[in-house]
C-alpha cells in the first residue's frame, strides 16, 4: 500500500486498484490504508469519497480503489496504471476471469504496475501454475519471500513472552543439519533459529510449519492436508540434492545404464497423445538395488509411443514389461505382443498388461500403498524431480477414499513407477503370496 499510495502521489491522474476474493478482507484492507492515511501529515491526507465506498481520492486527482473482485464495484471500465490482487491463491474462477479482465486495462507504460500476491496454496493449483510460469519468464517476475525476513519472528534470551518456554530450554539441544544449512547458507541467527524450533512444536510439526511459514518456493506449495504420500519424506529428497542424469534429452533421463546380469522392471502408463492431457511414460527399475534407473516423458499418439515403449526396455537386459492394461493402453499392449517378457495379469486367459481394476480398485489400491511405502523406508530410490514433485500434489479427495491428483496435476510418472514396483512380486520368489496382487 506504501508502493501504491507514493506512485499515486508522484503521478497526477492515476488510478490504482486493489482487488480481494472477500468482503471481510477488502474491509480489512480499506481500514488499514485510512490507519495509514491517518499517520501522514495533515497536508497530505487523502480524503474518502462520499460517493462510492472503497474509493480515495488524491489532491492531485489520483484515486485509488479498494475493492471485492465480482463485488458491485469492481467493475474497470477505463485505463488504470496500478493494480494489485491480494491472496490470489484463494480465488475462484470467476474471480480470476475478473483478475484477467482487469489486467487489459493496465497499459505499457513506464512506471505502471501490476502485482498478485498470495501464500502459496495447493501444489499444482491456478497459482502454482502461473508462479512456475512466471518463474520460467514466461510472464511477470517472481519474488519470494520466507519467513525470516519479519523482523517479530524471533526469540531472545531472557524472554518474558506469556506460554512460550524459555530461550535456553528451546535451544538446549544441538543444531540439527538442517538448521546449520538454514544459517550458514540463508543467514538465520540463533534468535530466529529459536523462534522456528517453538513454532514447529506449536504447530504440530515440521510439515505444518512449513505449510505456514514456507522457506522456499517449494515448500510453500505442500499441500500437506490430504497428501497421500509422506511430504516429510519427500521433501527431504527434494532438498537432499537429486542424482543426476548420467544421460538426459528432452524425453529421457537415464541414471544409470544397464548392469550385466541384473533384473529390471520396466512400468508403462499410456496418455492419449493430447498435449493438453496425460503424457505417456516409460519408468525402469534396477530391482537388484531398487533404484529407479530410466525415465522417459512424450506427449505422442499411443500407436507411436509403441516404440519407445519396448526400446528401453529391451536394451535393459529384457526388462519385465508391465503395461497398464486400460484406455489407450491396449493400444501399445497390441504391438507389444512378441516383446520377449511382457506381463500377463491372467496368463492362463492369455490377457497381457498390469490390470488396474482386478478384484475391484484392489489392484490399484495395493500399487499406491506399496509405492507409498517403498519411498518412505528407502526401498525405493527415487531419482525423478518430476515423480516426486507429482506426489506432493496427489491427494486423498474430501469424503472418499480414493487418492488421485489435484486438478490440472499429473500423475503418469507416478503410476508407472508404482507399476514398474510391482514387477519385483513376480521376479523374486520370496514375495509372500498374501502380498500379490492377482
Amino acid at each position: 500500500m506504501a508502493i501504491i499510495n507514493e506512485k499515486l502521489r508522484r503521478n497526477p491522474g492515476w488510478t490504482a486498484y486493489t482487488l480481494t476474493h472477500k468482503e471481510e478482507i477488502t474491509v480489512e484492507l480499506r481500514e488499514k490504508f485510512e490507519r495509514f492515511n491517518e499517520l501522514l501529515p495533515p497536508s497530505e491526507r487523502i480524503e474518502p469519497s462520499t460517493k462510492r465506498e472503497g474509493l480515495y481520492v488524491f489532491a492531485n486527482g489520483s484515486r485509488y480503489h479498494i475493492q471485492t473482485a465480482g463485488g458491485k464495484a469492481t467493475g474497470i471500465a477505463t485505463t488504470i496504471q496500478i493494480l494489485h490482487g491480494t491472496e490470489i491463491a484463494e480465488w475462484d474462477i470467476d474471480e480470476r476471469a475478473i483478475w484477467n479482465k482487469a489486467q487489459e486495462a493496465v497499459p505499457l507504460i513506464p512506471g505502471a504496475l501490476v502485482v498478485r500476491e498470495s501464500v502459496g496454496g495447493l501444489y499444482g493449483g491456478y497459482w502454482h501454475e502461473e508462479w512456475k510460469k512466471s518463474k520460467a519468464g514466461k510472464t511477470r517476475q517472481t519474488h519470494f519471500y520466507p519467513w525470516w525476513w519479519v523482523e517479530e519472528y524471533f526469540l531472545w534470551p531472557g524472554h518474558d513472552i506469556e506460554k512460550v518456554p524459555s530461550y535456553e530450554e528451546i535451544m538446549a539441544d544441538s543444531l540439527t543439519p538442517y538448521e546449520q544449512y538454514l544459517m550458514g547458507e540463508k543467514g538465520l541467527n540463533e534468535g530466529q533459529i529459536a523462534w522456528r524450533r517453538y513454532k514447529v512444536e506449536d504447530s504440530g510439526g515440521e510439515e505444518f510449519f512449513r505449510m505456514t511459514y514456507p522457506e522456499d518456493d517449494v515448500t510453500a506449495w505442500m499441500a500437506t492436508e490430504g497428501c497421500f504420500f509422506d511430504t516429510n519424506v519427500i521433501m527431504k529428497q527434494l532438498e537432499g540434492g537429486l542424482k543426476q542424469p548420467v544421460y538426459q534429452d528432452q524425453e529421457v533421463k537415464i541414471w544409470e545404464w544397464p548392469r550385466d546380469k541384473h533384473v529390471y522392471s520396466a512400468g508403462v502408463d499410456v496418455g492419449g497423445g493430447d498435449p493438453r492431457g496425460d503424457r505417456s511414460v516409460v519408468e525402469i527399475i534396477d530391482l537388484d538395488t531398487g533404484e529407479q534407473v530410466v525415465e522417459v516423458i512424450v506427449n505422442i499418439a499411443p500407436t507411436d509411443f509403441s516404440v519407445s515403449a519396448v526400446a528401453l526396455p529391451t536394451y535393459y537386459n529384457l526388462a519385465l514389461l508391465m503395461i497398464e492394461a486400460a484406455g489407450h493402453g491396449f493400444v501399445v499392449l497390441s504391438k507389444a505382443l512378441n516383446y520377449g517378457n511382457l506381463f500377463y495379469w491372467d496368463e492362463k486367459a492369455l490377457k497381457p498388461g498390469w490390470f488396474p481394476v482386478s478384484k475391484g480398485e484392489r489392484a490399484r489400491a495395493v500399487m499406491l500403498n506399496e509405492l507409498k511405502a517403498a519411498i518412505k523406508s528407502g526401498q525405493l530410490k527415487v531419482n525423478s524431480r518430476t515423480v516426486l514433485e507429482e506426489c506432493l500434489s496427489f491427494n486423498r479427495m474430501p469424503g472418499t477414499r480414493i487418492a488421485e491428483a489435484a486438478k490440472g496435476t499429473h500423475d503418469d510418472t507416478l503410476f508407472a513407477l508404482g507399476i514398474a514396483w510391482q514387477g519385483r512380486k513376480y521376479l523374486y520368489s520370496d514375495i509372500p503370496e498374501t502380498q500379490r496382487v492377482r
